[in-house]
């Protein structure tokens, strides 16, 4: 069985300098996972959007035919056409206008359903924007955080205890130089 790392508890000092720059390890790596997630997530919804932007586009200019053969069919029918070579000359019948008008409303709530679509897609990249924002105030924050602890857990432990141990080795070393 492997035996994982004890961290170094033989002094407070020694812990809180490792202990900072493992914050400051985890403080970049981390938040860069999280903004590459963000980045993919943008790009998927910049997409999707784009999709709907084109399905809506699309059946907004079929819907605008459909209105067209409707209008010239009744005119048609009316015998009030201005004969214009533009105007379709195939008149429909009552029951495929019937039709047409059906279609013409399924056209307006798939439109209906893709602008919602566009909207949340829109909500979410806002989200992601204020979340990108905070993360980077929390990195900025953790960084300097850790920095500090590093500093000073490396100080105190050599202004403390190892200045000490140095001393004390460079004593001993001076009495077998003697000797």
């Amino acid at each position: 069985m492997m035996e994982l790392p004890t961290p170094p508890t033989d002094n407070l000092y020694k812990f809180m300098a490792i202990a900072g720059l493992l914050v400051f390890a985890a403080s970049i790596y981390f938040p860069f996972q999280f903004a590459f997630r963000i980045h993919d997530e943008v790009m998927q919804c910049e997409e999707s959007m784009a999709v709907l932007q084109a399905d809506v586009d699309y059946t907004i200019e079929k819907k605008r035919e459909i209105d067209s053969i409707i209008h010239n069919t009744i005119l048609r029918q009316q015998g009030l056409d201005s004969n214009s070579p533009s105007i379709f000359i195939t008149t429909y019948s009552m029951d495929e206008i019937k039709q047409m008008k059906n279609m013409t409303s399924e056209l307006n709530h798939q439109n209906a359903l893709n602008l919602a679509k566009i909207e949340s897609c829109i909500n979410r990249l806002k989200s992601y924007q204020w979340q990108y924002g905070f993360l980077a105030l929390a990195q900025a924050l953790l960084l300097m955080y850790s920095l500090r602890i590093t500093k000073k857990g490396f100080n105190l432990w050599y202004s403390r205890i190892q200045k000490y141990i140095d001393l004390e080795m460079r004593g001993k070393n001076a009495n077998r130089k003697k000797l």
